[in-house]
């Protein structure tokens, strides 16, 4: 009991320099987790930036190949350019959509790392203007035909994103490919 009693009345305690020791390590380890907590948020930004742009770039390869399944004909063929006569479900070329389907000249175009969407009267004229469809590309050659771009049977789109939007380069890009038959061609 007198053990006891000696032990709440002993005075002693940290020294100065215990505690300014003490005081360093913990002001250490709390910016060590505020880094650790900066870099996760700064890493989620930029992943969520990166599958926003995978994500615009699979809705454009899904229109783009179902309008060419549906397409006759193939006019301009380029590496940075189809334009073809396609089926779309709008009231008039480029206008407000539609119940039914009317035939269209459909262009779709890359430069600059961004593509874009013109749907125009099967004579090319009229319709309405361009509308982004993806950006943030590492080329503007997304278009391959086979066997060969005069006579097209089969397009193939590729879309490539950098891994790091600030650094344009290729490594660790991420690749989106597919494809499509032109079904409606003229024998």
């Amino acid at each position: 009991m007198r053990r006891a009693v000696r032990a709440l009345h002993d005075e002693r305690g940290l020294t100065l320099v215990e505690l300014l020791v003490a005081m360093v390590l913990a002001i250490i380890v709390l910016g060590l987790g505020l880094m650790m907590l900066n870099f996760a948020l700064r890493s989620e930004s930029e992943l969520s930036a990166r599958t926003a742009k995978t994500a615009q770039g699979r809705t454009m390869m899904e229109s783009l190949t179902r309008e060419l399944r549906q397409s006759s004909s193939v006019s301009v063929a380029t590496p940075t350019r189809v334009v073809f006569l396609t089926w779309v479900k709008s009231a008039t070329c480029g206008g407000a959509p539609a119940t039914t389907s009317i035939q269209c000249q459909v262009e779709y175009s890359c430069t600059g790392g961004t593509c874009t969407r013109v749907e125009r009267n099967t004579n090319g004229t009229g319709g309405g203007g361009a509308y982004e469809l993806v950006q943030g590309l590492l080329s503007n050659n997304v278009f391959t035909y086979t066997p060969s771009p005069s006579a097209p049977e089969y397009v193939t789109v590729t879309l490539s994103f950098p891994a790091d939007p600030n650094s344009g380069g290729s490594e660790d890009a991420v690749t989106l490919q597919d494809g499509a038959h032109l079904r409606n061609s003229p024998l």
